[in-house]
């Protein structure tokens, strides 16, 4: 039969227990457990779900990324490598509307009209901007590259389209218009259009100079 243990024995068995959990319940009031950030594990979970169904979007992304970044510099051999990382990213995502836009935008600075109108006309077509202003900039860019390329009738379409939700830029989309109707032989066209110019903005000689052309034509 088993000798019972002595009062005096358990009662210190039992502080020496106390005692030692103690320091415990102190660690862990003071450094509670981190809550986990659900925003990020869902952000986390997201992006490789993304990744997972479309793994070509992030290296798209830094592709484009870093062209831009190659075309600030402004440098001759920056910019070759910055068009051979946007025609990447073409091939990899040809729906995708970025790599068009940076690329047409860099034909425009070279002045590569025809080059800047396809690319511009397709950031066009795949892109979706809510920003009205800028469209509005982008569709000005698209139809000056349209109309230096020699396609005027797809610039009228452009600058027109345009018009039906500019904010910005109104003067300048308007003169456009009516010298690309001056191209296009539409004369009476071509001088509402300047005059519709000359409303928002009366100190542009371009538009004056114009408007004088149409005139004599």
């Amino acid at each position: 039969m088993a000798r019972p243990i002595p009062i005096r024995l358990a009662f210190v068995a039992i502080l020496g227990i106390l005692l030692g959990t103690a320091p415990a319940r102190a660690q862990s009031k003071k450094y509670p457990p981190v809550t986990p950030d659900k925003e990020l594990e869902d952000e986390k979970r997201s992006d490789l779900w993304e990744s997972t169904l479309h793994p070509d979007t992030r290296p798209y992304a830094e592709l484009v990324r870093d062209a831009k970044r190659l075309i600030g510099t402004n440098q001759p051999a920056d910019i070759k490598v910055a068009l051979e990382k946007l025609d990447t990213a073409v091939k990899r995502l040809p729906k995708e509307a970025d790599a068009y836009q940076v690329r047409g935008q860099l034909f425009l600075t070279q002045r590569e009209w025809a080059k800047c109108a396809d690319d511009l006309g397709r950031a066009e077509d795949y892109g979706k901007l809510d920003d009205l202003t800028l469209r509005t900039r982008q569709r000005i860019d698209l139809g000056n590259c349209q109309a230096r390329a020699g396609r005027y009738a797809d610039a009228e379409n452009t600058y027109v389209r345009a018009t039906a939700s500019a904010q910005a830029f109104r003067g300048e989309l308007w003169m456009r218009l009516g010298e690309v109707r001056i191209a296009l032989g539409k004369l009476d066209e071509a001088i509402d259009a300047l005059t519709a110019s000359l409303d928002i903005d009366n100190s542009s000689a371009l538009t004056r100079w114009l408007l004088m052309a149409a005139y004599d034509r």
